[in-house]
């Protein structure tokens, strides 16, 4: 009895893994590559963006204006002025609220 459950368990595992149904450590890696992911997709400190979108822009402006004032700007970081060049749209923007919206803040 014990080896026809060990037969069956292995018979099921090895369906399993033919089916493509992941094992917990490709989930486990999924879930880490995910909330990598999730965490590059997040500006470090989301009060500077938005203090230099409402204070240093003079609007209506277009991405490539809103661009350009970003990257002359010290205290907006390296890879905060990357992300927003990443997630603003093409378009003009009337007000620092229309790109706050645009950029998921």
């Amino acid at each position: 009895m014990k080896m026809y459950a060990l037969i069956l368990g292995t018979a099921f595992v090895a369906f399993l893994t033919a089916a493509g149904v992941a094992t917990a450590e490709e989930t486990k890696a999924t879930g880490t590559q995910q909330t990598t992911q999730q965490a590059a997709d997040k500006f470090t400190d989301d009060s500077v963006v938005k203090g230099h979108l409402k204070n240093h822009v003079k609007y209506p402006a277009t991405k490539a204006q809103l661009l350009e004032s970003c990257n002359k700007l010290a205290d907006v970081a390296p890879a905060d002025r990357q992300l927003f060049a990443k997630k603003l749209p093409e378009g003009t923007y009337k007000t620092s609220d229309d790109v706050i919206k645009a950029i998921g803040l």
